[in-house]
């Protein structure tokens, strides 16, 4: 048999327990920065047309907000900063930020550390090489991102090149990176890994925030200097690369990954720098039942979801109508001045439809990690030492994460069809309560799929959820691309929602998707009792 060292055996630990994350980053990216360049090819094919949308998104700049530089718009290889590099960069400095606090306060926290330093390596070493490990992943997560890019970047007319293909992927993990850093500094801050997230997660929506700013307005563009991701910005990957913008991203990882290691070992195992209370008052409302207990446990998270999705529905259900009086205020930009005021408002309210789906999808999977924690972490084990059926715990969480989706769906339907009344859009309440439906077959669906796979495969129940949602994407970058065949398209979770919420559903495939939704999940509960606990 092998043997490893400890430092290799740690570092293998760390890329196998981030690599997988890493891979599903990487070709998400990398397919919709290359396939962007290739889509505004088709959609606007003159250099005429490419100027009229820049103009067009100069005039708005609430657009911007979400999106890169205007001027990135201009040409197909630019174009994919435009659309992409926003995204993306949220994404990854999430996830970076997520994997480092698991890696070093939710070892800590769980015990799992201890096995790890009871042998021939000091704590320091320990959080060092499984940093390494990750590093690994971002390293193989970079050159799968830049191979993708840049072979779909090598179409006719995107002439994005192999070297401005490294420069965008490279924009886009910086910020990944940094907050990785940040999660290994707040690791020893926070007693728990929760706090640690909340530490580093506050700073990260605050900067990116400062560079949404900066993208509305011109004279603010000197506050991308002072954001993290604004640095990936002004990299400027394809038009004019500034690669010193690398500096300020090197020196803040160095800092904080030095920071974070230099005081794991000068505070006691299981305590943090900064003070908090072991000791609480005791609350014993909604302790009645497993179901009860865990709406109490999510109250404040499921708050905050409804909060956010119905604040961003509403954005863009608002943007309907600046958007609509820019373009047919401005008769230089051709096309787009011609189409009617109404179907460009309708195309908006389509898009809130769309966002807001995303974002209950998100809500979903997280939902599911919550659940395969409580078994994973054992946690679990303390219901099911009462007189609790393993299979009506996992019938109320499913439920109960139903029930908050059609709550959020239904408030996020009532906001955008009160903003389309106050914009005179012709949507009534019947096209806002289908456009709501239909969001909810594709979460009934991407739902039954995780607890059937959560049934027999636990381990892999969220990957198999993001796989569904990650194909919805996937299938909509090719058909900008493609001509795909109607089945095809119709795999798609997405598919089902209508661009223009007067026309009607297509309530076949609606119901299809929320039968086999129930009946995957059905079978997946039935699995589940028979199984055995698996944790991790």
């Amino acid at each position: 048999m092998k043997r490893y060292s400890p430092a290799k055996t740690l570092r293998r630990f760390g890329f196998r327990q981030t690599v997988r994350g890493a891979l599903i980053i990487a070709v998400i990216g990398g397919l919709m920065m290359g396939a962007y360049g290739t889509a505004i090819v088709k959609v606007y094919p003159t250099e005429q047309s490419r100027q009229a949308l820049v103009q067009t998104l100069s005039a708005t700049p609430a657009i911007n907000f979400l999106s890169g530089e205007v001027k990135d718009a201009g040409t197909p290889a630019s174009y994919s900063i435009y659309k992409s590099l926003p995204m993306m960069v949220l994404v990854t400095s999430i996830w970076g930020l997520m994997v480092a606090t698991r890696l070093l306060r939710g070892a800590e926290e769980d015990g799992r550390l201890e096995a790890l330093v009871s042998g021939a390596v000091t704590r320091r070493q320990a959080a060092g090489h499984q940093l390494v490990g990750f590093g690994y992943s971002i390293v193989l997560a970079i050159v799968v991102m830049w191979a993708l890019a840049a072979a779909l970047g090598a179409a006719p007319g995107v002439n994005l090149t192999p070297v401005a293909a490294f420069y965008m992927t490279l924009a886009v993990f910086l910020p990944g990176i940094v907050f990785a850093s940040v999660g290994a500094f707040t690791s020893q801050l926070a007693l728990t890994r929760g706090k640690a997230v909340m530490y580093g997660l506050v700073p990260l929506l605050v900067f990116y925030c400062i560079r949404g700013v900066a993208n509305t307005n011109d004279q603010l563009n000197w506050l991308k200097a002072v954001s993290p991701f604004g640095w990936s910005d002004l990299i400027n990957s394809v038009l004019d690369p500034q690669l010193l913008w690398i500096i300020p991203s090197a020196v803040c990882t160095v800092a904080f990954t030095v920071a974070g290691l230099y005081f794991v070992p000068r505070r006691d195992f299981g305590t943090s720098l900064l003070h908090q209370k072991t000791e609480v008052r005791s609350r014993f409302y909604l302790l009645t039942s497993p179901l009860a207990f865990t709406l109490r446990q999510k109250k404040w998270t499921y708050f905050w979801w409804l909060i956010a999705t119905v604040a961003v529905a509403l954005f863009m259900a608002a943007l309907a109508g600046l958007v609509t009086n820019i373009i047919h205020g401005n008769n230089s930009l051709g096309v787009l001045s011609a189409i009617s005021p109404d179907t460009v408002k309708l195309l908006f309210i389509g898009e809130s439809f769309m966002i807001f789906s995303l974002i209950l999808l998100a809500m979903t999977i997280l939902e599911m990690v919550s659940i395969r924690r409580e078994e994973a972490k054992l946690y679990l084990d303390n219901f099911l030492v009462q007189p609790i059926r393993r299979r009506v715990w996992l019938t109320q969480r499913l439920f109960l994460m139903v029930v908050m989706a059609i709550v959020v769906a239904a408030l996020s339907t009532l906001a955008i069809w009160t903003m389309a009344r106050v914009q005179q859009v012709n949507f009534s309440v019947t096209n806002a309560i289908d456009s709501g439906i239909a969001v909810m077959g594709g979460l009934v669906l991407v739902a039954g799929v995780g607890a059937f796979l959560y049934g027999l495969w636990p381990r892999i129940a969220v990957v198999g959820m993001a796989i569904v949602v990650g194909w919805a994407f996937v299938i909509d970058i090719l058909q900008g691309l493609f001509h795909l065949q109607d089945w095809v398209q119709k795999t798609s979770v997405l598919h089902y929602l209508p661009i223009d919420p007067t026309k009607s559903v297509e309530w076949t495939g609606i119901i299809w998707m929320i039968a086999m939704g129930i009946l995957l999940a059905a079978i997946g509960i039935f699995c589940f009792s028979r199984r055995d606990i698996i944790s991790e």
